[in-house]
């Protein structure tokens, strides 16, 4: 069965024929996430890991229930950096970051993905970030087409505003999310899928705990 993911790159391939670097390693298929992460980030992912990443490029949204030093938030951050820098530098791309909470955004998401983005051999990919210029506190913008950045979880239309070609999502401690921003969320991934030719994903982590939320993981 063809997932829109496969629907999606198989566009691409068509409209970017001559444009793609064919030496450059595809990573941002299931087996590619994974090296991407190895290669490119300089982890290893563990096996449930492994299994959550497969799972974002097979079913494009996934929820995750952990506890508290699972690594939840930093798989989140070599999601935001993989959207980022594993797929064409000509695909228009937008990644929002949130959390229930503006410091669990700011103090943990974003210092996790200027930590991995500190390690990580760019030049795998073909990109250059550096701190204070591509990547800010809370922003990471590279060229014209790709931009990912923190959102409060009080600005529900700054999240259904977000569109893109390629467009992502990443939920921590999603259990206490609003359900305007759920709300917002789908209003937007209503320009995704094969009718459109854009793609998207949503990872959404939470540790267990009585959901306050629409979404129950």
């Amino acid at each position: 069965m063809q997932t829109a993911h496969d629907a999606f790159m198989r566009q691409l391939a068509v409209s970017l024929t001559g444009a793609v670097d064919h030496q450059r390693t595809d990573y941002t298929t299931h087996e590619g996430i994974i090296r991407f992460c190895e290669d490119v980030l300089g982890v290893k992912p563990t096996r449930y890991q492994g299994e959550i990443l497969e799972a974002l490029v097979e079913y494009n949204r996934v929820a995750v229930r952990a506890p508290h030093g699972a690594g939840k938030t930093a798989l989140s951050s070599w999601f935001v950096l993989w959207l980022m820098t594993a797929f064409p530098p000509e695909i228009d791309t937008k990644v929002v970051t949130t959390a229930s909470a503006w410091r669990q955004v700011k103090r943990f998401t974003w210092a996790e993905i200027r930590q991995w983005s500190a390690k990580a051999d760019w030049s795998k990919v073909g990109v250059t970030i550096r701190r204070g210029k591509e990547l800010l506190d809370l922003s990471l913008r590279i060229g014209d087409t790709k931009q990912a950045f923190a959102v409060a979880t009080d600005t529900p239309a700054l999240i259904e505003g977000a569109h893109a070609t390629l467009l992502g999502y990443v939920f921590d401690e999603a259990k206490a999310i609003p359900a305007e921003i759920w709300d917002a969320t789908e209003g937007a991934f209503s320009n995704v899928g094969n009718e459109t030719g854009n793609m998207g994903y949503s990872l959404a982590i939470s540790t267990p705990a009585q959901t306050l939320s629409l979404i129950h993981i």
